[in-house]
């Protein structure tokens, strides 16, 4: 199964919460913003690593609209809870590193309302296997050093620390190889 620009998957939670995952479209744009504004102040800060509180019509033009060579991102929707609207619940995304070619940044995203339910686990897994199919080796991220949740499961795949900047920490996860490789 090739993540592309066509790519759309059901994945089932583990509190048995129904999602489909599917590459990020231009048209994503008015979803993202909302999801963005469903973000605590707290997950805001720890994702972005500052406290902005929307984001501009540059931003959401840039998070939407991806190559998917060197960008790509995969946007979960789903329901929060049975019989409420469908809404975007997650996203994670990879920017390859023009000077390091098997190095992307990686990053994953889940709204307050669906977090400890295993989104961020499939949509982690989903980006991985993309990030293989393009050639990434490595994923590197800027985490916050008292970012307990996720340094719980950046260290469950493997993360390595290798440096750190006041209360920012970068780590590397390597991929594993190409299956058949």
């Amino acid at each position: 199964m090739m993540i592309d620009r066509s790519f759309s998957t059901e994945e089932v939670l583990r509190d048995g919460t129904r999602v489909t995952v599917r590459a990020i479209r231009p048209e994503d744009s008015t979803g993202l913003r909302e999801g963005f504004g469903r973000l605590s102040a707290v997950s805001r800060y720890r994702r972005f690593l500052s406290s902005q509180t929307e984001l501009s019509p540059s931003a959401l033009d840039y998070l939407t609209r991806v190559d998917f060579q060197d960008h790509a991102a995969l946007v979960a929707y789903g329901r929060i809870r049975e019989g409420q609207p469908v809404t975007g619940l997650g996203v994670a995304r990879f920017i390859r590193l023009a000077d390091e070619l098997e190095v992307a940044e990686a990053a994953v995203t889940v709204i307050d309302a669906v977090q400890g339910r295993g989104l961020g686990k499939v949509l982690l897994r989903l980006l991985t296997q993309a990030a293989i199919e393009r050639g990434i080796r490595v994923f590197r991220a800027e985490i916050l050093r008292d970012n307990l949740p996720v340094q719980q499961i950046l260290h469950s795949v493997g993360a390595r620390l290798c440096d750190t900047h006041g209360p920012i920490q970068v780590v590397e996860v390597d991929l594993p190889p190409p299956s058949g490789a």
